[in-house]
């Protein structure tokens, strides 16, 4: 498994730092309204949330896969 596979944290605070400069860098030039960005940014950052929030989850999913299964003591 990669780094990226072991690191969703990373992951995800990336994706977030990316988008999140398109829609400043887009804002800025004029291709995009400030309402439209407000909106962006807010639909961005609540979805961050959600995903922080379920970040032990995945996390626990990823590691998962890592670990031998329990043995048996019959």
């Amino acid at each position: 498994m990669s780094w990226w596979g072991k690191e969703p944290a990373v992951i995800i605070g990336t994706i977030v730092t990316i988008v999140l400069a398109v829609v400043t860098t887009l804002d800025g030039n004029g291709f995009i309204s400030d309402a439209l960005a407000g909106k962006l940014t807010d639909l961005v950052n609540g979805g961050a949330q959600l995903l922080l929030l379920l970040l032990p989850l995945i996390t626990a999913i990823l590691i998962r896969t890592q670990v031998s299964p329990a043995a048996k003591t019959a």
